[in-house]
């Protein structure tokens, strides 16, 4: 009797093992990447959607994201979340994202130049490989500004004061080799001045410098400058039109400086290798959101010039941009070899 009951327990436990085994066997693996993405977008998304901005809150980008942000469920479906990873100039975020693993819940904001400079004179985590774009929604013209007790009423006051104090000047920017910094080169090598670039952490660092007397000039978005246009005077604008918000202020090629164009071009990405029909159909929604009126009405208040591109645009565009960045930071010497 005894050697029967043994019998059946162990009949029980085995038949009990297996059941686990097959259980287990019938659940999908987790990627090594990270999160398992959707493998089609039919059932995408069900949750809130986290965005990562590498920038300090307030600062422009993150002002304009979260704008973003409050008109994305009618379109997404459900929440965008904004996570701010700033340092470095953006380099601190895009190097989480890109080891974050392939998640099509944790999109980034992609801002050109940056994210084709930074690793060409950097050592980064991230390149533009890292990217796969759903969309851009704004062109920002790059701009040279003062505070408003600053002596320099324009930028030939600049230029001619750079001339006479060789490495005196001081320009702050928000990072290292982001479109402000290639403009400040951009400015030297068409001058043929030398100034004293002093990076900061964000462009409210920028700002506060500025106002603080620690720099002479900031260089940043036009933006930036649109927001705080009471406390500075703009000297010019590396857009090739003049800006709407600040229609008396010339551009770099009206005072005779050909080429000088630079913008921060923003926009939304996925990881590179999340499936396509996801990424399309976040690209279909944010273009859908960046036509919305009530959107397009906060935006133009707040000094957002809209500019859409959808991702598929961006991609076919990126070669050439690459060749004219590259070509660029290898004429100042800048290119990492």
């Amino acid at each position: 009797m005894k050697r029967k009951l043994k019998n059946s327990c162990a009949l029980i436990f085995a038949l009990l093992l297996l059941s686990m085994l097959f259980s287990a066997c019938g659940q999908p693996a987790s990627s090594p990447e990270g999160p398992a993405a959707p493998t089609s977008a039919s059932d995408y998304p069900t949750k809130p959607v986290r965005v990562m901005t590498p920038f300090d809150p307030g600062a422009a980008s993150d002002m304009q994201l979260r704008i973003i942000s409050k008109y994305a469920k009618p379109h997404l479906g459900v929440e965008l979340v904004v996570e701010n990873v700033p340092g470095a100039g953006g380099q601190v975020g895009w190097n989480q994202f890109s080891t974050a693993g392939i998640d099509s819940y944790y999109i980034s904001c992609m801002f050109l130049p940056h994210v084709i400079v930074m690793p060409l004179v950097n050592d980064t985590e991230f390149s533009i490989d890292t990217f796969d774009p759903i969309a851009l929604w704004n062109t920002d013209p790059s701009a040279i500004a003062v505070a408003n007790d600053s002596p320099y009423q324009s930028l030939q006051d600049l230029i001619d004061d750079a001339k006479s104090r060789p490495g005196e000047i001081t320009i702050g920017s928000g990072g290292v080799y982001g479109a402000h910094h290639l403009l400040i080169m951009a400015i030297e090598a068409a001058a043929g001045v030398t100034v004293t670039h002093l990076p900061q952490a964000s462009m409210n660092g920028v700002l506060s410098a500025m106002y603080g007397g620690h720099v002479d000039v900031g260089s940043g978005n036009t933006t930036d400058f649109y927001q705080n246009k009471d406390n500075v005077r703009v000297l010019a604008v590396a857009g090739k039109e003049r800006s709407p918000f600040f229609p008396d202020v010339p551009t770099f090629e009206e005072l005779g400086y050909e080429g000088i164009v630079l913008s921060v071009d923003r926009g939304l990405a996925v990881r590179k290798g999340t499936p396509e029909d996801v990424r399309q159909k976040l690209e279909d929604d944010f273009m859908a959101l960046f036509a919305d009126p009530d959107f397009v009405a906060e935006a133009e208040q707040a000094g957002i010039v809209l500019t859409p591109m959808r991702g598929a645009e961006l991609q076919a565009e990126l070669p050439e941009r690459i060749d004219f960045l590259v070509n660029l930071l290898r004429e100042t010497g800048a290119l990492k070899e």
